[in-house]
């Protein structure tokens, strides 16, 4: 791990209640006094060369209609180039508001109503809504947990049996995993793109948490992984995650297949979603131009905040058994061995430790147990909600056994 970068200032919490923030903005959690480790954006400013770039367009007096330049895409090339030393074809790239956008356009796209798409639960919430809401069959392969080396992996022998018996036209991935936190290596890349080609799956990957790998590990990009031809794949990658800019939206979508990426195209064009937002064109280019230092400097203080997350819960609480993150912002901690129901523990962290986090059920059945919390903080936020955590655990692990109601307790919606 790298020396942190003076430069830049993640310590200091800045206020963001009055924002309209998911996060911290809502009535609960000022109502209730809570500390958000919730909704997966970072709470650090934005780096000063794209807000510089911002403030100069708004300085031009016209925001009419314009079309998007071919340097937005030859400085994401130069990016992925730069951080993962991945060659893009810069022809293979259309533009979205965001990831789950799409996801949504591709299932529309390579499927019809009733067809089969495979989730790996636990995982993003919104993969299971995407998939229902647009009439497809919700096909479930969840991950293996191993509870010693606190990691995770897919069930490549279940989800050959699943391809066999009910014949799915598309499969949604998240690479690195939210939540677990897992950057698939190359060889499991390979055999789950085998496996996909050999059945005819189209594999869509959501890769927006591709920039937040950590010390020992390797982002690899499907087009890397992909050795044959076949039914092809789609690739979302954002810039908003890495540099904390959810609310302008915007996405590269990869499509190296030409017809595919014409169907695809077609379907962008007769939703109205052709044409980039001004803004959220201009802060891009200037981020993957300039934000290089600064995404840096975050990785590093992420890594760390991971870093001492895991040691206090070790040493404070050794039965919660933290999945070892290899990327993200976000960290997926077992609480299992308290010996309380997931309802209960849902009421220790919301009512006792004060803190807004997500239940691990809204991932999937196999979240039972789970909570995920979003680390991207000031050190001194993460220091008081781990303090207050263990309190609260320590406390609740000796409470007589009672019925709660989960929903009473926790806000299942989720963003990132």
């Amino acid at each position: 791990m790298t020396l942190e970068n003076p430069k830049f200032d993640f310590d200091t919490p800045i206020d963001r209640t009055k924002t309209n923030s998911i996060k911290w903005g809502s009535r609960t959690i000022a109502r209730e006094g809570l500390t958000s480790l919730s909704v997966a954006d970072m709470d650090f400013a934005m780096d000063e060369h794209i807000l510089q770039a911002m403030r100069r367009r708004i300085e031009h007096p016209i925001f009419g209609y314009e079309f998007t330049a071919d340097s937005l895409n030859d400085v994401f090339a130069a990016w992925q180039l730069q951080q993962h030393g991945f060659t893009v074809d810069t022809e293979s790239i259309l533009h979205l508001p965001g990831v789950v956008n799409g996801i949504a356009l591709s299932i529309l796209a390579f499927s019809k109503p009733g067809d089969g798409v495979v989730i790996q639960p636990p995982v993003f919430p919104p993969f299971f809504e995407v998939v229902e809401n647009n009439a497809r069959q919700l096909l479930l392969n969840p991950l293996l947990y191993d509870q010693k080396l606190l990691t995770w992996r897919m069930d490549l022998t279940g989800l050959e049996t699943l391809f066999v018996n009910d014949s799915p036209k598309l499969m949604l991935l998240c690479n690195p995993h939210n939540p677990v936190g897992r950057v698939w290596r190359m060889d499991e890349l390979q055999q789950l793109a085998e496996l996909c080609h050999h059945h005819g799956v189209v594999l869509i990957s959501d890769d927006i948490h591709s920039d937040f790998i950590f010390s020992g590990h390797i982002y690899t990009p499907l087009a890397n992984a992909v050795r044959h031809g076949g039914p092809g794949f789609v690739q979302l990658i954002s810039p908003d995650k890495t540099f904390n800019m959810t609310g302008l939206g915007f996405a590269f979508v990869l499509v190296p297949d030409v017809e595919q990426r014409k169907t695809l195209q077609e379907k962008i064009r007769v939703m109205g979603l052709s044409r980039a937002n001004i803004m959220a064109s201009t802060a891009v280019e200037a981020a993957y131009a300039y934000g290089t230092e600064w995404f840096g400097a975050v990785l590093t203080y992420i890594e760390r905040n991971h870093q001492i997350f895991r040691e206090q819960l070790a040493t404070r609480v050794p039965w919660a058994r933290v999945s070892k993150a290899e990327g993200s912002f976000v960290s997926w901690v077992d609480l299992q061995a308290s010996g309380l129901s997931h309802e209960e523990l849902a009421y220790v962290i919301r009512h006792d430790a004060k803190l807004m986090v997500f239940d691990g059920l809204s991932f999937g059945e196999n979240g039972e147990y789970f909570f995920r919390f979003n680390l991207a903080c000031s050190r001194t936020v993460l220091q008081d909600a781990v303090d207050a955590l263990i309190r609260a655990l320590a406390v609740g692990k000796d409470r007589e056994p009672s019925k709660v109601s989960l929903d009473t307790i926790i806000d299942r919606r989720c963003c990132g």
